[in-house]
């Protein structure tokens, strides 16, 4: 008979199954290592994303969005799993081996809001970009963080302390196509000048998205290489 998980993987996706995101990958690995698995899909997905993640997930939300960013259900979907802990991933993203076995320990773990090392990584692993190397809520237990709604990039309440980890969460939105990003940016850009009085400073999207144009902020992976 299966152990009961201890953990539950959280993740909200839109077209799912583009040729540079991870989603189908991550949340079959997730169900290998005896997780819970609780997607949101966004209901403007045209590509077959829910057909697809529906045999891998138990729960499934129908996501009704209209705006840049997913925040607006990440509460919901801590609340529909089981589990004591959570480990949020997004549909772009594939963690490391090493964080992969942090996450499904983490019941065993210091009750603590754990952040991975966030590294975006370019086309065929030739380097990585440095701004979006940032650290983020992504293990925790399920009851200790809320997102407040209706704005982007806007930082969850937190009802424990935090501890940033060594282990790595790839980041592979940069493989998408230029045109994809350059979108992407221009709707972030026009979220954040909604959402001012929430970070009253330019949007850092440009920086965050298009390496192609900032050379000086790529640099070699290196050490990291250990993490792949």
């Amino acid at each position: 008979m299966p152990l009961k998980p201890r953990v539950g993987l959280i993740m909200a996706t839109r077209d799912g199954l583009a040729p540079w995101k991870t989603t189908t990958r991550v949340l079959a690995e997730a169900k290998e290592r005896n997780m819970e698995v609780a997607v949101a899909v966004d209901h403007r997905s045209t590509d077959g994303t829910e057909d697809a993640v529906r045999p891998l997930a138990d729960h499934l939300i129908d996501f009704h969005n209209d705006v840049p960013y997913c925040e607006d259900v990440l509460d919901e979907l801590t609340a529909s799993i089981r589990a004591p802990w959570c480990f949020l991933v997004s549909d772009d993203e594939w963690p490391s081996p090493a964080l992969w076995k942090f996450a499904a320990d983490a019941h065993r773990k210091e009750a603590l809001i754990y952040r991975p090392r966030m590294v975006a990584v370019l086309p065929d692993w030739s380097g990585h970009y440095r701004p979006l190397m940032t650290a983020q809520p992504r293990v925790f237990p399920r009851d200790s963080i809320r997102w407040p709604k209706g704005g982007i990039d806007i930082l969850p309440l937190r009802a424990l302390p935090e501890r940033d980890i060594a282990e790595v969460l790839w980041h592979f939105n940069l493989w998408s196509p230029r045109a994809e990003r350059e979108a992407k940016v221009i709707a972030h850009e026009e979220a954040w000048q909604k959402n001012w009085d929430a970070h009253p400073w330019p949007a850092g999207s440009r920086r965050a998205y298009l390496w192609e144009d900032f050379p000086d902020e790529i640099g070699p992976l290196e050490d990291l290489e250990k993490y792949r």
